[in-house]
């Protein structure tokens, strides 16, 4: 079955970007509307549209990284790559014009860094040691919000209350939060009025209608559930078996919902364990990621090689379940 990806009436291609820690190995990929094709075999966490740039965070296990890298590209191709030392356990990337705005979440930590690299700016809630587990961030009408797993003062003290609700949606500049009692909140996403949020640990997309936050719409999916992409007949929301929830190694899949039903149409299956994000580019933006230089031939953290997989991106697609 072909996927007609559109986002205001654009056609549009998505990428995905994929992990796995000491077992598949991650890297990038694209969907064409019809199977998914590698880019490279470069784990990666956050990634970032903004216009007709894209920005890319690489990502280690956190045993191994010393820091991470920031990859910029743009329609002629990688325009940029800062080395970011000691910005441990990476997860969201944004760019504002002027700094990219990541999140470290062993440091509890938001950073701004500059294009040459630089943290300008440190927004820590917390002591450090994963005690929030900050991960996600949005920039809506220049105001940033950001997702963690509750407000605890104990490293990694969420991981005994994942399915208690602690979790929420806050904006960083006041600390004050939007959305609440959810578990284990990813990537959110506001659509006009209403705001979508991955229930990670119960594999949902909440959907909080405005003025009825208390009361979401609950969409049941499947395995962790992170990373989302909105267009205009769809929504993309990433299925990853996580190591919160199994210890059992298989593949990844992007869950196609309709956009206006909410009804799942199919899957597409993965070839990494864990599918981080997922953004709509255009055509052209595309083409400036496929004729970049692979980051693995530039520096990039150590990482579990592609081989080990069992899957080559020079040999094309990975599978997909859509029926028809």
């Amino acid at each position: 079955m072909e996927i007609d990806i559109t986002l205001d009436g654009r056609p549009m291609y998505l990428v995905a970007s994929c992990l796995g820690d000491g077992d598949t190995g991650g890297g990038l990929l694209y969907y064409d509307g019809k199977g998914w094709i590698a880019l490279d075999d470069v784990a990666t966490t956050g990634l970032c549209v903004s216009g007709n740039e894209l920005i890319r965070m690489l990502w280690a296990p956190r045993q191994v990284a010393e820091g991470t890298a920031i990859l910029h590209y743009n329609a002629g191709g990688l325009e940029r790559q800062i080395r970011v030392e000691g910005l441990m356990d990476p997860h969201d990337v944004l760019w504002d014009g002027r700094h990219y705005i990541a999140v470290s979440s062993l440091q509890d930590s938001v950073v701004w860094v500059s294009s040459e690299g630089r943290a300008m700016r440190r927004y820590q809630p917390a002591q450090g040691d994963d005690c929030w587990h900050l991960n996600c961030l949005l920039l809506h009408e220049s105001v940033l919000y950001a997702t963690a797993f509750g407000r605890f003062a104990e490293p990694r003290g969420w991981v005994p209350h994942k399915l208690e609700g602690t979790g929420m949606l806050f904006r960083v500049d006041t600390g004050a939060d939007v959305l609440s009692g959810i578990c284990c909140p990813h990537t959110p996403r506001r659509v006009g009025d209403d705001w979508i949020v991955c229930s990670s640990a119960t594999s949902e997309l909440l959907v909080f209608r405005a003025g009825r936050h208390e009361t979401p719409e609950r969409v049941q999916l499947q395995d962790w559930v992170r990373g989302l992409a909105i267009t205009d007949r769809h929504i993309f929301a990433g299925e990853s078996v996580n190591r919160q929830l199994t210890t059992e190694v298989r593949n990844a899949t992007v869950a196609v919902l309709d956009r206006g039903t909410k009804a799942v149409l199919g899957r597409l299956t993965l070839p990494y364990r864990e599918v981080y994000d997922i953004v709509p580019v255009s055509p052209e933006l595309l083409s400036g990621l496929m004729r970049s230089q692979s980051p693995r031939d530039l520096w990039c953290p150590p990482e579990i090689p592609a081989e080990s997989s069992g899957y080559s991106p020079s040999t094309g697609n990975a599978s997909s379940t859509l029926p028809g």
